[in-house]
């Protein structure tokens, strides 16, 4: 589901921190290749506390409604090396000798009652962005797209 989504975005939000240790990231597919024919905000979270992985999508327009997050993957845990800074989304910058936005997915999953999860890493091509993609300058601060799309949803 996140290859179908992240592949046809315009733009790729750095990742950040929301509300109560959730990490996020958004991204833009314009209407002229949305399925539906309208551009389309998508979020994806990281919840600790609760070990899940959530999503919501809505058109990017005024006045929408945001709809509430609906659980994709459950006893998602946090990574077996402890670093949480990037964890589980990372944002790769299109460059001259990457030209498209490309998101990294790390989640290591599994019930800890049964024990040994499973660490998965997946790179994501959004191959209708660019280098010049709005979100894909940093200059204003490191890791923080200085123009991002996606802001009605508000952060998670």
């Amino acid at each position: 589901r996140l290859d179908r989504q992240v592949r046809y975005a315009e733009a790729v939000n750095f990742p950040g921190n929301g509300t109560q240790g959730r990490r996020y990231v958004e991204f833009r597919v314009s209407a002229a290749v949305s399925a539906t024919g309208r551009a389309t905000c998508t979020q994806w979270r990281w919840d600790p506390t609760a070990g899940t992985l959530d999503r919501r999508s809505w058109e990017d327009r005024a006045g929408v409604a945001v709809p509430a997050f609906a659980t994709v993957v459950a006893d998602v845990q946090p990574p077996a090396d402890g670093v949480t800074a990037t964890y589980p989304f990372e944002l790769l910058k299109a460059t001259s000798d990457n030209p498209r936005q490309r998101l990294v997915v790390r989640l290591r999953a599994g019930d800890p009652a049964v024990g040994n999860p499973v660490e998965q890493r997946t790179v994501f091509v959004a191959r209708n962005s660019s280098t010049g993609s709005l979100t894909n300058s940093d200059t204003n601060a490191p890791g923080v797209s200085d123009i991002p799309v996606c802001m009605a949803g508000g952060r998670p």
